[in-house]
């Protein structure tokens, strides 16, 4: 039976699929090796790997993806991200705003 895996990418090869994917060759390499990637960078590796001819090398499974945790859904200064189902979110004045009178 014929081994049905693509060919492994060279050197030039890796860093000419980095480039047009904006990222680092050890991130297309992790993404190579089956490694869990954002999922922007999947799909910029992904499309890096279809401009520059190796379709074959691109994986379409579940894992490439990571699923959302709890905290990537909060927002960056620690308050819970808003949910729509909770109606419109409350006016949080800033500093400045707070101590102007």
């Amino acid at each position: 039976m014929a081994d049905t895996r693509p060919r492994e990418l060279t050197a030039h090869e890796l860093r000419r699929v980095s480039v047009k994917a904006y990222c680092d060759p050890r991130t297309v390499r992790a993404y190579l090796a089956g490694e869990s990637q954002n999922g922007n960078m999947v799909a910029r590796i992904e499309r890096a790997l279809h401009a520059c001819g190796f379709p074959t090398h691109v994986r379409r499974h579940p894992d490439s993806v990571r699923p959302p945790d709890a905290e990537s859904r909060a927002s960056t200064n620690g308050t819970p991200a808003h949910r729509p189902s909770e109606g419109p979110p409350r006016f949080r004045p800033t500093v400045a705003q707070r101590f102007r009178s």
